[in-house]
């Protein structure tokens, strides 16, 4: 796993003006998001490739062409893991104060059936269909329950999804042909390896903007106290 940041500043994303607010509320963004905290403080060039970063900073403008969201379609072979991205992107999201929130599909079912579907402009699921049988055992309305509210949430002109899925034969099986055609049609495909723009070991590089933002950050600290 890649290191993350242990302060807002380390890895030269804050902005004092920016993230003020998101870095007071930053434990409970987090556990909203259900991401690490250091996540928020991650640079996105860390995690994800050149067509990842080109979706996230273009969301806006490809969700108003049709493109509902990013599928993750391979079996192996994603290094960074598929969760560390997508933890990533939840993160970079909440540190612009867009609700990105992660969860499982299992957790999903549960959330479905007891409080409905969970709020989120954008929904990240790990394991739309998980790497195992095990998934094949679940009872038909939950599968149908997850395939429902991916093409619900398509129909929303504002709400983005993230599902990862072994082979687009494993979202077939799992939820059917229509579903899985819907998130071929609407969401841009990311394949293995999706090099990250940042090599692994590249290190946290504190930008001069940073600097003087941990040393704002120090000073309200000091006045806090």
């Amino acid at each position: 796993m890649i290191p993350l940041p242990t302060v807002p500043t380390q890895d030269g994303v804050f902005c004092p003006l920016q993230h003020a607010a998101v870095y007071a509320m930053a434990d409970r963004i987090a556990a909203d998001a259900r991401i690490p905290e250091g996540f928020l403080w991650a640079r996105l060039p860390r995690y994800c490739s050149v067509p990842e970063l080109e979706w996230a900073r273009s969301v806006r403008s490809l969700r108003q062409e049709g493109c509902c969201g990013l599928a993750y379609i391979g079996d192996a072979g994603f290094d960074p893991t598929i969760d560390e991205r997508m933890c990533a992107l939840a993160g970079a999201f909440s540190r612009l104060q867009v609700r990105a929130r992660v969860f499982s599909p299992t957790e999903l079912v549960e959330r479905i059936q007891h409080d409905g579907a969970p709020e989120a402009t954008c929904l990240l699921v790990p394991g739309f269909v998980p790497y195992s049988d095990a998934w094949a055992t679940k009872q038909n309305w939950a599968r149908a329950a997850l395939g429902d509210l991916v093409v619900g949430r398509g129909k929303g002109p504002r709400s983005l999804t993230v599902v990862a899925a072994p082979s687009w034969k494993a979202v077939a099986d799992a939820y059917g042909p229509y579903v899985r055609d819907h998130i071929r049609e609407h969401y841009r495909e990311i394949s293995p390896p999706a090099t990250p723009m940042l090599p692994r070991d590249t290190p946290f590089a504190m930008t001069l903007d940073a600097a003087e933002a941990a040393m704002a950050l120090a000073k309200q600290d000091g006045d806090a106290l």
